[in-house]
């Protein structure tokens, strides 16, 4: 009876112990699976680092960035996303995207050289220059600013020498992307001589109209 019941035991044992070895093979071959996932999704990580179709994650914003004749620009897309921001002076907020803020400083830029410079024998060039920069209710208030172009015939033009330019807390609750801008330019005579130096500071708000950004704002700063 002894012997029969130990028989029984040991059978019973060994069931037991390879039910649990299946349940161990089910569960090892489980965690296989889920290590086998969390690999692949790394290496596709790795594989297709750089292929976002995020623009704001992209590492090179390739746009070309229209620079006025005899302009300057400090709009610098190349680098990482981090890169990026600090040499343009970006703010580090969702405002809008990487990309969208260097078409507003771009165009922050254009504007306020092309408000700050003229040349007396372009008289129309140097007007359209800025009005192509705003909005439509702003174009009659910056023509108006060229009224006396060429009054001075002693002065003949301007030359821009520097640029700088940061992005500023719009505080304001609007959609608004706020730069301020600093243009310095040298004023030639009508002898073609360098006869001064000048500079300006405007904070210029821009909004999005079309896919293109314009001046809806600025003052002087």
């Amino acid at each position: 009876m002894k012997r029969k019941f130990a028989v029984i035991t040991i059978i019973v044992v060994g069931i037991i112990l390879v039910y649990g070895g299946y349940l161990a093979y089910k569960d090892f071959n489980k965690d296989s699976e889920i290590i086998d996932k969390v690999n692949k999704a790394g290496k596709n990580l790795i594989d297709n680092s750089g292929k976002n179709v995020d623009t704001d994650k992209n590492t090179d914003i390739n746009d070309k960035y229209i620079v006025e004749e005899d302009f300057l620009s400090t709009v610098d897309s190349k680098g990482t996303i981090e890169e990026i921001i600090e040499k343009n002076n970006l703010q580090e907020n969702e405002t809008a995207t990487i990309k969208e803020k260097l078409m507003a400083k771009n165009v922050a830029e254009n504007f306020v050289q092309a408000i700050c410079s003229f040349d007396i024998d372009k008289p129309k060039e140097t007007v359209d220059k800025a009005t192509k920069y705003v909005i439509d209710e702003k174009k009659e208030e910056i023509e108006s600013l060229y009224i006396y172009l060429g009054k001075n015939k002693d002065i003949k033009k301007t030359v821009m020498e520097k640029v700088v330019s940061r992005e500023v807390i719009n505080r304001e609750d609007n959609n608004y992307i706020v730069f301020k801008v600093r243009a310095e330019w040298s004023v030639i005579d009508e002898h073609d001589k360098k006869v001064g130096e000048q500079h300006e500071s405007y904070e210029v708000s821009l909004v999005k109209i079309d896919d293109e950004y314009r001046v809806i704002q600025y003052r002087i700063s």
